[in-house]
């Protein structure tokens, strides 16, 4: 117990913060841990509270707890230099959310052979049995490890926001496989140590492909369970098996499935990165009858205003001649995405977009819509900066590793009339930014 107690405190304190490096109170952060006064001061949190300004590093402290104003507590009431209770007409249960994504970086921890008296297990067998890759516990596949005492995995979940819950499921195989205990850790990105967050019996039913939740409880009233990495172990077994009385057999640990669950409204929102692929082709824009006629360009765009410019963060825009239909790809999305941000160029709004698809594709050639509709832009025209914008909302959980965004129509109130000698005049899209954000 000495030695728990020394890694645990050791453990805290490299997840408190260093006084050069941590991030200050307002300033942008990916995890708890980032953040000044984390492990040693009451509610130091990592959270969005603003789209725009994404997450930042905030005081969010329970009832009863010091404060100087309403947004460091948790129920955004203080009064006499405390957080107070927040009434409550009725309780609400959160909503939960996976906070991993079946494709996460996931490594097995192969643990130890089972010393069961009256059991013979084999000396080397494979640590996993072909088709039961550890992996397979993110996707509803059963996690089977023939090294049963302490085994488990490591994860390091795409969504940072605490893990609250802890779903395990029973196997279709023979009970005495179950695994009887469990160990959840976490640590910090640049640490070495873990932190146990929790870890007790597991009372599995013996029914079979049953799931039971274990909820995750904060360390100390100091910290909350959010870590760029966590480890899932379980260090026995529920056993029993039939004593051997010749030769060997294995004696795995199997579950059947293994869910990370967080409360849905503690999911930041970030900025996803990604890069232009190329861009999209249309039609061009049909002036009525008798008006100007559009200069029938071969290139899509202008020198210096390509696709690339939708991604650059500049005020710089997009420029697309052919405007009906016309639209960028892109690649490297590192993230599922759930909102499009658009910024309008400098231009007038009748090369603005007034519709717009969004697609997704894991291959670069089936894409998958995943939203589509009307979009109005801001009058206020992006000159020097990117401050007007309009941002499209729609639920997705997929990860899409390409995003086709396509415009079919521009608003189309252009001076149609040729000035001035010129025999023909551009009808373009006109785009200065688009940003896409995620769960982060």
């Amino acid at each position: 117990m000495k030695i728990v107690a020394t890694l645990l405190l050791l453990s805290l304190i490299n997840c408190a913060y260093s006084a050069e490096t941590c991030v200050n109170q307002l300033d942008s952060c990916m995890q708890d841990c980032d953040c000044c006064g984390f492990g040693t001061e009451s509610g130091i949190v990592c959270q969005t509270r603003d789209y725009v300004l994404g997450p930042r590093c905030y005081t969010f402290r329970s009832h009863g707890e010091p404060c100087t104003e309403n947004s460091q507590c948790k129920s955004q009431q203080c009064a006499n230099g405390t957080c107070q209770p927040k009434i409550h007409l009725t309780i609400t249960k959160p909503d939960l959310c996976l906070i991993t994504y079946p494709t996460d970086d996931l490594t097995a921890v192969i643990g130890e052979l089972t010393s069961e008296e009256g059991a013979c297990p084999c000396q080397d067998a494979e640590a996993y049995p072909e088709g039961s890759e550890p992996e397979k516990v993110l996707q509803a596949g059963a996690y089977v490890n023939n090294y049963p005492i302490n085994a488990g995995f490591l994860v390091r979940p795409s969504y940072h926001y605490p893990l609250r819950k802890l779903v395990i499921c029973t196997s279709d195989e023979d009970p005495s496989f179950d695994p009887s205990s469990f160990k959840v850790e976490g640590r910090c990105k640049g640490y070495d140590e873990y932190l146990t967050l929790m870890e007790g019996p597991l009372d599995l039913p013996l029914e079979r492909k049953k799931c039971i939740r274990v909820h995750i409880k904060d360390q100390n009233e100091k910290a909350r369970p959010e870590y760029d990495q966590l480890k899932i172990t379980f260090p026995s077994q529920r056993g029993g098996f039939v004593t051997c009385t010749s030769g060997c057999q294995n004696y795995p640990v199997i579950v059947d499935q293994v869910a990370l669950l967080g409360n849905c409204r503690d999911r930041n929102v970030c900025k996803v990165s990604s890069r232009i692929f190329y861009d999209i082709s249309g039609d061009f824009w049909t002036p009525p009858e008798g008006a100007c006629p559009i200069c029938e360009w071969q290139n899509n765009s202008p020198m210096g205003n390509g696709s690339g410019k939708t991604a650059d963060e500049s005020s710089v825009p997009y420029i697309n001649y052919k405007a009906v239909g016309s639209g960028v790809v892109f690649e490297g999305v590192q993230k599922a995405i759930h909102t499009m941000r658009l910024f309008p160029g400098e231009s007038s709004t009748a090369s603005d977009p007034v519709s717009y698809e969004i697609y997704g594709s894991t291959d670069k050639q089936n894409f998958e819509l995943m939203s589509s509709g009307s979009v109005t832009f801001p009058t206020d025209r992006n000159t020097s900066g990117l401050d007007s914008y309009v941002d499209i909302e729609w639920d997705n959980e997929v990860h899409y590793e390409l995003i086709k965004v396509v415009f079919p129509e521009v608003e189309g109130s252009f001076d149609t009339t040729c000035e001035g000698g010129e025999t023909c005049k551009d009808y373009p899209l006109v785009i200065g930014e688009i940003e896409l954000y995620g769960w982060c």
